[in-house]
């Protein structure tokens, strides 16, 4: 493993985004504490051109719900509740740089308690940005 990036911000940032990824086979990104100006859940979007735009339409990430039944999903999240206050989690993702389906795990307290959702693109990804899902990350 790999550190990439330590970020510690205070302030509002849309996003940020981490590129030239592209040598990862596995991606973790863990993040603490993380506020927003809107109540939002925190989330990934993954990226197929290096961050020039990033993966955000419906059906781009398919979700798993505890049922079994598929979902299509528009990003990869880190818990199950919208809100503006404090969140931490981390989500996995499994053969990153792969010209395969990828797989993503989120691991968080709730009703399914593992969030499995799958990223159909074969096309290898190589950067990804983490933002507030509503509004500003604040902190």
């Amino acid at each position: 493993w790999a550190l990439v990036d330590s970020w510690t911000h205070s302030g509002d940032i849309a996003n940020i985004d981490f590129i030239d990824l592209s040598t990862y086979t596995d991606i973790r990104v863990v993040m603490r504490n993380v506020t927003a100006s809107g109540a939002g859940i925190r989330q990934v979007l993954v990226s197929t051109d290096n961050g020039g735009t990033f993966l955000t339409a419906s059906g781009d990430y398919v979700g798993i719900l505890g049922s079994g039944v598929e979902s299509n999903q528009s990003d990869l999240v880190f818990a199950n509740s919208a809100t503006t206050a404090a969140q931490s989690g981390e989500i996995y993702i499994e053969g990153f740089n792969m010209a395969n389906i990828k797989v993503a795990r989120s691991n968080f307290f709730g009703a399914d308690g593992i969030n499995l959702r799958f990223i159909p693109t074969t096309t290898p990804l190589n950067a990804i940005r983490v933002g507030p899902g509503s509004g500003n990350l604040t902190g």
